[in-house]
């Protein structure tokens, strides 16, 4: 029997045991008294942590593809325009699914791994004061890309008054402290398989009340994909609109639990601690980080001519049963990206950054003595839990 797979992948990603369990229980009625009471207790903790009250979580039988098809089916009209931020394959799907459904796409296209500033947006918007919404990513999982969303939505409502629809795919829930009000967006969208710790199989949405006035005049065509049939179901009965994926809904139930007891703030600043610590770890292999601002939620290494990313990858997989992950379209063995989405303990990123160590020195790439690269990495991560305390113990 082979050594287990670790996956250190930008999701899906390990499931804690703990949900493992829950997701064991014997199967709900979707229909039932059961499965109406953990819908309904899902659905108010998910609010929590969107940290949006009064706006509307939509759970979603479906990938974070679907909660994406739905953020344009339901709430864009046909032949609108809308402006769409792209610096990596999932900005660049916004398009895509935007042009599906016949809508005009004004496409901001950047160098991959770049963040878009407010000036760019701002400039596009002046030439297109018609546009009805823009389309935005938190952080692209491609690139390992972070979007400064918190200054974004802001100065578009200060000129616009397009709806800022933003994919959370990749951070909601532990990478960053997404506030979807304070941020001045009207909707969001994640998944289950990244920082919620469990299986793919649910796509999840948040909605304001722009959001949710849009829905009653967008035309699109949809039917799966009826988020008004869906909010009905969900906050009114207590039941989602088509068959439930319930044994994924109770696993989402036990995840938002383990969130809520470590607490949010201490889970945001596990993640940029341990982000922190595999960054300082590719630097002292002598590599560098792809994007421009990095999010806390993976790793993606710029490999430069002398390695390939895919080898990087198969020996990290074959060799030493840890999974990394290539880059992707026009990225492909040019980066690779380690994940520390999920509740990895600090003892498993020094592991990862040692299998790291020991792969590069095997394709003669390593640029440091065996053991600086652990080194560093420690060091980085001692180093922001020491400051976090001092602040702590000065406030």
């Amino acid at each position: 029997m082979s050594h287990p797979l670790r996956l250190f992948a930008p999701g899906p990603v390990e499931v804690p045991e703990r949900i493992r369990l829950a997701l064991g229980e014997p199967v709900y009625h979707h229909r039932s008294a059961d499965f109406r009471s953990i819908l309904a207790d899902v659905r108010e903790r998910l609010g929590r942590l969107w940290q949006a009250p009064g706006w509307e979580p939509l759970v979603l039988n479906c990938s974070g593809s679907g909660a994406m098809e739905g953020a344009v089916v339901n709430l864009m009209s046909r032949g609108e325009k809308a402006i769409n931020v792209c610096a990596g394959k999932f900005g660049e799907r916004w398009g895509h699914i935007l042009r599906a459904y016949g809508c005009e796409v004004v496409e901001l296209t950047l160098e991959w791994g770049r963040s878009v500033t407010p000036g760019e947006v701002l400039a596009l918007l002046a030439k297109h004061p018609d546009v009805k919404a823009v389309y935005l990513t938190s952080a692209d999982t491609s690139t390992g890309g972070e979007h400064p969303i918190e200054v974004l939505g802001p100065a578009i409502r200060a000129v616009s008054d397009a709806l800022v629809v933003v994919d959370c795919i990749c951070d909601f829930g532990g990478a960053r402290d997404i506030r979807p009000i304070d941020w001045q967006i009207d909707a969001a969208v994640s998944c289950s398989q990244k920082c919620l710790l469990l299986p793919p199989g649910l796509g999840l949405a948040t909605l304001g009340p722009r959001a949710i006035q849009r829905m009653q005049s967008a035309d699109l065509g949809r039917f799966y994909f009826d988020w008004k049939l869906e909010l009905v179901r969900q906050r009114d009965e207590r039941l989602t609109a088509w068959t439930s994926a319930v044994n994924l809904i109770r696993g989402l139930q036990e995840s938002l639990a383990m969130i809520e007891e470590e607490g949010l703030e201490r889970v945001v600043e596990r993640y940029a601690r341990q982000a922190a610590a595999v960054g300082a770890a590719v630097r002292a292999t002598g590599l560098d980080l792809f994007p421009e601002l990095p999010t806390s939620a993976l790793t993606a290494v710029r490999c430069g001519p002398e390695l390939d990313g895919t080898r990087v990858v198969e020996l990290a997989r074959s060799k030493y049963r840890y999974q990394f992950v290539n880059g992707q379209d026009r990225l492909k063995g040019k980066i690779f990206r380690i994940g520390n989405m999920g509740v990895q303990h600090d003892a498993d990123i020094i592991g990862a950054v040692h299998v790291l160590e020991r792969v590069l020195a095997d394709l003669g790439a390593l640029r440091c003595r065996p053991g600086e690269a652990v080194a560093a990495a420690a060091a980085r991560m001692h180093g922001v839990a020491e400051e976090r305390s001092r602040v702590s113990r000065a406030s």
